[in-house]
């Protein structure tokens, strides 16, 4: 049986989300908000199959020849290989006691407020899995990007940069290209893109004793998938050692070199700059060591910009960083 107070709303959270009256339902202040940044940036499109997402992708360019004067040329042809992407479904309910939701009159206000931490949980899970999402160990979820490029010896490890940290107090930075062609997000054929609401009204539900109780109860539903069509257009820097990061302004600055890490991933592991919308990524720690790095008067590359939103977004040779809480700090050595 679950625990009241844990699964369900109870009258203490009604309590503490009224104002100082008792008559409204008070702002809610999320003090364990995580900054998602990533869900402005990237691109969804429909998928191609009922489960997923079919790329097709090039795998070998045809060959070409230098003919001479009555001379042959041999006819060659170009190779694809296709690769199938499965959506995973996220899922939540809600449930609330209707005398309980019934108490002050205002049970629309309370649903709502309730609402909103179901869609933040829902868009904090989304981006956890969006980066470390293994489907060999969690079938259920959908396969994420720290899993496709983990192997340094594969075929896409030399899109992986070694900022030089070992042990598991590692963290990573992404360069994402986001468009049509090259990596995007995918909601399943024939279904709906985003996260779903749906207000189920006013539910009897019978426990195996035939007890019977009434509530109001709402789902939260999410199918959706990761496509990466074009794996030259990502670039991992990873094992950053995240407690070198932390001398940064003490006086003894033993961090990894981030600045040529990400010259180089720019520049030498991204395939072009052009053609979709790139995207820089990391954590707080390495957000907070770049920020310290950009206030530096002789530091040219690291600048803050206006985007037209309501604050100011480094940028790195006029590509963005933003900070995403999802990235953790106990990454293993990626070798």
């Amino acid at each position: 049986m679950a625990t009241v107070g844990t699964t369900y709303l109870n009258i203490a959270d009604k309590v503490k989300r009224l104002d100082p009256n008792g008559e409204k339902i008070a702002t809610v202040i999320e003090l364990l908000a995580l900054t998602n940044e990533v869900m402005q940036d990237m691109v969804v499109l429909e998928g191609n199959t009922q489960t997923g997402h079919r790329t097709t992708m090039r795998s070998g360019l045809p060959s070409t020849t230098w003919r001479k004067l009555y001379g042959y040329t041999t006819p060659s042809k170009s190779t694809t290989v296709q690769v199938d992407d499965t959506a995973g479904i996220l899922e939540a309910f809600s449930i609330l006691d209707k005398d309980l939701g019934d108490l002050g009159g205002d049970v629309a206000a309370l649903r709502l407020s309730e609402d909103q931490a179901f869609f933040q949980a829902m868009n904090h899970e989304f981006v956890q899995t969006l980066f470390y999402g293994n489907t060999d160990t969690d079938p259920e979820e959908f396969l994420g990007l720290a899993p496709r490029f983990g192997d340094t010896s594969a075929d896409n490890g030399g899109q992986i940069i070694d900022a030089g940290g070992s042990g598991s107090d590692n963290t990573s930075m992404w360069l994402i290209k986001w468009s049509d062609n090259h990596t995007h997000a995918f909601f399943p054929k024939g279904t709906t893109a985003g996260l779903q609401h749906e207000d189920m009204g006013v539910q009897t539900e019978t426990d195996s004793s035939g007890g019977k109780r009434v509530v109001y109860q709402t789902r939260y539903l999410w199918k959706v998938g990761l496509s990466v069509r074009d794996w030259r257009h990502v670039v991992r820097i990873a094992n950053i050692d995240v407690s070198a990061l932390l001398t940064i302004g003490s006086g003894s600055d033993s961090s990894a070199d981030l600045i040529n890490d990400m010259i180089d991933g720019m520049h030498a592991k991204m395939e072009n700059l052009s053609g979709g919308r790139l995207v820089w990524y990391c954590d707080r720690v390495v957000y907070t060591a770049l920020t310290k790095k950009a206030v530096e008067k002789a530091n040219v590359q690291l600048s803050f910009q206006d985007f037209g939103g309501p604050n100011r977004v480094m940028t790195f040779q006029g590509i963005p960083i933003k900070r995403v809480d999802g990235l953790t700090q106990t990454e293993a050595q990626v070798t």
